[in-house]
């Protein structure tokens, strides 16, 4: 049996129509990556989705805080942490950095120092770390020498076996090497220490940059002269309870001599001295200067 052309024709035309009216299965898309929350350690790639990285996520650095009371015991181990140490820098004009990180042997040792916050594991880069560990003996360079420490009650009962000679100074001035500061400070004859040995001599008393009366100290901007006044000579000044009774002088706290030993006083009221403009920026800038003015109003401030 013969089929009609025609009819050939619309079968054909039939197929076609039926072919381009069939929707095809849709492709699947992903939503822009603005709209795409990945989960950590995962990003995102426009048209893939989040995927995870190659690289390892950060390990976040832990601090252990030093409590009171502080260890006054610690064992002989080495086991380094980098702490972070009061550097006693107080500003009042421009911003600048009050801690410094120091390697100690073990966070006992850190936390026995009353000065660190917290420390954390390893020793400290050396790029960041501003001051050498207790156990590996160093040379101290000039500003250090300046670095005068004060012995504090209860003096130490105990110390570690150890080598980073100070220089301890008594209450006549004269100076001896001590193996450590823990050494010094168990003396009860010695008020201080320098670091390094006595044996190079202490750059805080240099005979061409202050008289034989005055002491050095370090400024913030850098070494300076004060008249050198003792516990007695201290004691000796005026008593004030206001800056109209002491003429061209300030009333202020007498905290502690030019040397470094802090003096102690039966009450606040008896340490508020007649003090000398040179001692007035001394205090300023080692310890914080407490005074009153004209006025009866009083301030406190630290360079």
């Amino acid at each position: 049996m013969r089929k009609n052309p025609i009819y050939l024709l619309a079968l054909v035309c039939a197929v076609a129509f039926l072919a381009a009216c069939t929707p095809t299965p849709p492709t699947e898309e992903f939503p822009s990556c603005a709209a795409i929350l990945c989960e950590y350690g995962s990003d995102c790639v426009e048209g893939v989705g989040c995927v995870p990285r190659n690289d390892t996520p950060p390990v976040e650095e832990k601090l252990t805080e030093c409590t009171d009371p502080r260890p006054e015991i610690c064992t002989m181990e080495y086991n380094p942490v980098c702490a972070s140490v009061d550097n006693g820098i107080r500003c009042i004009t421009t911003p600048c950095p009050s801690t410094d990180w120091k390697t100690y042997a073990t966070g006992c040792t850190a936390c026995a120092d009353k000065n660190v916050y917290a420390y954390k594991p390893g020793a400290c880069d050396p790029e960041v770390d501003n001051n050498p560990a207790d156990d590996e003996p160093q040379a101290p360079d000039d500003t250090a020498r300046l670095a005068f420490t004060t012995c504090t009650d209860p003096r130490p009962e105990m110390c570690t076996k150890e080598y980073n000679p100070v220089c301890g100074e008594n209450k006549d001035g004269e100076r001896v090497t001590q193996s450590t500061g823990c050494t010094a400070c168990a003396n009860p004859s010695i008020v201080g220490y320098w670091p390094g040995s006595c044996e190079q001599p202490p750059s805080d008393t240099p005979s061409s940059a202050c008289a034989d009366n005055e002491d050095q100290y370090m400024s913030q901007i850098g070494p300076a002269c004060v008249t050198r006044a003792s516990e007695a000579d201290i004691k000796a000044w005026a008593q004030c309870t206001d800056a109209s009774t002491c003429g061209s002088d300030r009333c202020a706290i007498a905290a502690r001599t030019t040397n470094g030993p802090e003096i102690t006083w039966s009450n606040e009221a008896a340490s508020f001295r007649c003090v000398p403009e040179d001692y007035a920026l001394f205090l300023l800038h080692t310890s914080g200067l407490t005074a009153i003015d004209e006025n009866g109003e009083r301030t406190t401030a630290i360079a």
